[in-house]
């Protein structure tokens, strides 16, 4: 790789290299829940990534013409795969987000259907499933592994679901508070 052109064609092999790297990434941290990183964010990271890593390549190609190529390429190289896994760690920090706001969303829409039936008919229900189809449509999803548990007793249930690190995330209808442990 002597010439501009070749090192040329190296950094742009880096960046394509290092966005790729950076989608999968991003790509991975999402595939365990039922939504991921809503596609506005993706585009912002892609985009975002993509003009970091555009800039490593090119400073790495101006670098090597003056100075030791070959150490510069492969800093260059370096770099620009380093950039791409941790836009894809960013962008599974925004879909842990993303997970947590819709399981809430559901909870939110569990917790008043709750209420609906336990006002009209005197009496909480013996399990979630009792809620559909009269109170809505469906149990939603969370945005984590597992699903929505429901456990009750005369007066008082508590309505609650997992994250990722297996932190328990718990609504109890006394204090009408969440609580994890």
């Amino acid at each position: 790789m002597q010439t501009k052109a070749g090192r040329a064609i190296f950094a742009g092999v880096l960046i394509i290299a290092g966005a790729a790297a950076g989608w999968f990434g991003a790509r991975a941290s999402a595939v365990e829940a039922p939504v991921g990183p809503s596609p506005m964010r993706m585009s912002v990271h892609s985009l975002a990534g993509f003009l970091l890593l555009a800039f490593v390549g090119l400073v790495a190609v101006a670098l090597a013409e003056k100075t030791k190529p070959r150490l510069w390429l492969a800093a260059g190289a370096l770099a620009a795969f380093v950039a791409g896994l941790g836009g894809g760690a960013v962008a599974g920090w925004w879909s842990v987000a993303d997970r947590h706001e819709v399981t809430m969303r559901g909870a939110d829409a569990i917790l008043d259907a709750l209420e609906r039936c336990a006002a009209k008919e005197k009496q909480i229900p013996q399990s979630l499933g009792e809620l559909v189809p009269k109170y809505m449509a469906a149990i939603p999803p969370t945005g984590y592994r597992g699903t929505f548990r429901f456990v009750h007793r005369p007066g008082q249930y508590w309505l609650f679901f997992f994250d990722d690190l297996g932190v328990r995330h718990a609504f109890d209808s006394k204090t009408k508070r969440w609580h994890a442990e």
